[in-house]
């Protein structure tokens, strides 16, 4: 069984800690960033789901006509427009149109 090394990127936006994405097949298929503690008080690092999306404008219609809320967004970012929800149950999760 051979390993194959998963190309990794950083990118560093305003001044902010670098987000760090993981590639698989040139995709980015993860990502994650360090949180500085003193700017975000006592919120422990976390996952947090992110979904695709084509039209995140309709999406953002879905999600609310469902009773879900839209706590950011949508704003860009390097890698497409995003938004975080959060669905009646209160799990928060992630939506991407990406850019490419």
């Amino acid at each position: 069984m051979s390993r194959r090394r998963r190309p990794i990127t950083n990118i560093k936006a305003g001044g902010a800690e670098p987000y760090t994405t993981l590639d698989v097949a040139g995709r980015g298929v993860a990502g994650y960033f360090f949180q500085d503690p003193e700017a975000h008080g006592r919120m422990p690092n976390m996952w947090l789901v992110y979904f695709a999306s084509t039209d995140i404008e309709g999406t953002v219609a879905k999600i609310t006509e469902g009773e879900g809320t839209i706590l950011n967004g949508p704003f860009d970012t390097p890698f497409g427009q995003i938004i975080v929800a959060q669905d009646p149950q209160r799990a928060v999760f992630q939506v991407i149109q990406p850019s490419r």
